[in-house]
């Protein structure tokens, strides 16, 4: 799927928007989830996620890499933020039937 969904995001959300997927996946998402399988990712991984990425900077992967302009634990709107970030794939992920109906409804706090 993750080669399908870059392709769409580029050609349907805006260029600033598109940039922060690309960004926000290849510094934090796919470290984190790896090559987890969407219908595998569980509401514990993802819970996990957020303890993950306020510590990245800190005390995670992150601790040894220049640093960008970022601060070293994300504020509430950077994490609101990537929430909307995963909601968007998830709910990609649902419309192009990688997840079954049902799969995150309920289940997932992160989409709604």
């Amino acid at each position: 799927m993750e080669q399908e969904w870059l392709p769409y995001a580029k050609i349907t959300l805006s260029i600033h928007r598109y940039k922060l997927h690309v960004g926000t996946g290849n510094r934090y998402f796919t470290p984190y989830f790896g090559h987890d399988k969407l219908d595998e990712i569980r509401q514990k991984k993802v819970d996990n996620y957020w303890a993950w990425r306020r510590d990245y900077w800190v005390v995670g992967i992150g601790k040894d890499k220049q640093k960008p302009n970022v601060a070293e634990r994300p504020s509430v709107s950077t994490l609101k933020m990537e929430k909307s970030l995963l909601n968007q794939i998830f709910k990609y992920a649902k419309r192009q039937e990688y997840l079954a109906d049902g799969f995150i409804s309920g289940r997932f706090g992160f989409v709604s």
